[in-house]
């Protein structure tokens, strides 16, 4: 006798619905696994709220060089230096909208209703927004006056071989990151480096010295800067961190712990190291050490994912769209925090 199936029986085909799973759905809307940026907006982690058409912050760039060993009646020496700068920033301007049609609404109420489709409407607006806040912080230096700035802006890479404060003015801005030239202030510039190879000669030694490099505390208590110390993520390729995961097994006593595995987690000196897909696209195989301390987001005053309600479209008067709306750009207070290696 052949086989049958519920599917086989007409009668109960034509008369039965399926198990709907309501009010749930599978997530197929991008093949990013996980976001960065928009959870830290989310979560106003690092936000500057500011006015004006940009945000200027100061920077100290040298010490005033007053201090002296001295014997007894010498002779008083007093300077006063210049030893501030500002840097700015200028807001970028983004949205996302989501409509529905008054008859949609209808339908998709009652015992008919599967999922709320306004709220699905919603949520892939704001999915758009997470995927373009997203390609754009990983992607290149932008050569526009419409993109916010990029990681690449902030961190350039360098084909120097040795760890050093190599990080030049980013592509496309030739007065430098924030209007500061690190030509003119070297201590403005981020640290760079070359890997040959994944192993603990070569790559793990140098993680370790822009670790220690990128390591400023600020020398008086009460310090007025943005931040002191390491706030550090790391974010790599996958194969890159795949290659690292491979070293942890091969390690031991007399390799140290800088590489390790914590609760499924690769971590560098109990820091995460996270997978990011789009840098899957850059071909020097780029290891990002971002330090959160300084660098944040900013926002202008009130445009902080500003929502315009449903509202009726001219000439559709049955249709209703709505806005998300975000004056914004990415922020960095202090470059020389902030660490790449990439592939030689």
């Amino acid at each position: 006798m052949a086989t049958v199936q519920a599917d086989d029986i007409l009668d109960l085909v034509k008369g039965t619905q399926r198990d709907l799973g309501k009010f749930k759905w599978t997530d197929l809307t991008t093949d990013t696994q996980e976001f960065y940026v928009l959870p830290k907006i989310l979560q106003k982690e690092k936000i500057v709220f500011g006015t004006g058409y940009g945000v200027e912050f100061s920077v100290m760039t040298d010490h005033g060089h007053q201090a002296r060993h001295k014997g007894l009646w010498a002779t008083d020496l007093v300077s006063v230096p210049d030893v501030m700068i500002r840097g700015n920033v200028p807001f970028r301007h983004t949205d996302t909208n989501w409509a529905i049609e008054e008859h949609e609404i209808t339908m998709n109420t009652g015992a008919a209703q599967i999922y709320d489709l306004s709220k699905v409407r919603k949520m892939g607006s704001m999915i758009s927004l997470a995927v373009l806040v997203e390609d754009g912080w990983w992607g290149e230096t932008p050569d526009d006056n419409l993109t916010p700035f990029s990681v690449k802006y902030w961190i350039p890479q360098s084909a120097t071989a040795a760890v050093g404060q190599n990080g030049t003015n980013p592509a496309n801005f030739s007065s430098g990151a924030a209007n500061i030239s690190s030509t003119t202030y070297p201590r403005w510039a981020n640290w760079t480096g070359t890997y040959a190879a994944i192993t603990f000669d070569d790559l793990i030694r140098s993680m370790r010295e822009l670790y220690y490099r990128t390591d400023f505390r600020f020398p008086i208590p009460g310090t007025p800067s943005y931040g002191t110390g390491h706030n550090f993520a790391i974010y790599c390729e996958w194969s890159v961190l795949r290659a690292m995961e491979d070293l942890i097994g091969t390690q031991n006593d007399n390799l140290g712990m800088d590489l390790a595995a914590v609760d499924g987690q690769t971590v560098f000196r109990g820091t995460p190291i996270n997978p990011v897909k789009q840098l899957e696209e850059d071909s020097n195989d780029p290891i990002y050490f971002i330090n959160w301390n300084h660098m944040g987001i900013a926002f202008l005053q009130d445009w902080y994912l500003k929502e315009y309600p449903l509202k009726r479209v001219d000439g559709q008067h049955t249709t209703m769209r709505a806005y998300v709306d975000m004056s914004w750009n990415t922020i960095c207070f202090d470059r020389r925090t902030q660490g790449v290696l990439r592939a030689a």
